[in-house]
């Protein structure tokens, strides 16, 4: 049992080591309007892209992990790209409500490009995109307060 989780451990920080540096794959998919989002135009700003689903109860979790964060995203002007793999436009629609959150998002329908591009096997799959668009941090869930120890390492 102690060698398979030291595995699994290793190879989640070899992941994420790989991810580093490593240029973030641009897209353009349409937003919740329809209107065209491409990921480049974040060029020079930090970016947390978050690739999931409506029906997934963790990616959910990430979301409110991410929420929890709103003044401290704001205030670091960090730009939040929600990516819904999957997923019909009424089912986001639906769970992203009427009102936006008081930092920068954009929610975005994927067609199939970023899961293949991103290579998406398991989610919620969070990364952290510098401002060089290269990324550093390419994982899965993290709570509040990793997520915030994350993105002051990128500041």
């Amino acid at each position: 049992m102690i060698p398979a989780v030291i595995f699994f451990l290793i190879g989640l920080w070899v992941h994420d080591a790989a991810a580093a540096e490593k240029d973030a794959a641009d897209f353009t998919l349409p937003d919740l309007k329809g209107e065209a989002f491409t990921l480049s135009s974040l060029r020079g700003e930090i970016v947390l892209l978050k690739l999931g689903t409506t029906w997934c109860a963790s990616c959910t979790e990430q979301s409110r992990e991410i929420e929890a964060l709103a003044p401290y995203l704001a205030e670091n002007e960090v730009h939040v790209v929600e990516v819904y793999l999957q997923d019909t436009l009424a089912a986001v629609k639906q769970l992203q409500g009427e009102s936006p959150p008081p930092f920068s998002r954009m929610v975005v329908m994927d067609d199939g490009r970023v899961q293949r591009l991103y290579n998406v096997y398991a989610i919620p799959r969070l990364i952290l995109i510098d401002r060089a668009q290269k990324i550093e941090h390419d994982g899965s869930l993290l709570r509040r307060d990793a997520l915030k120890k994350l993105l002051e390492s990128s500041l």
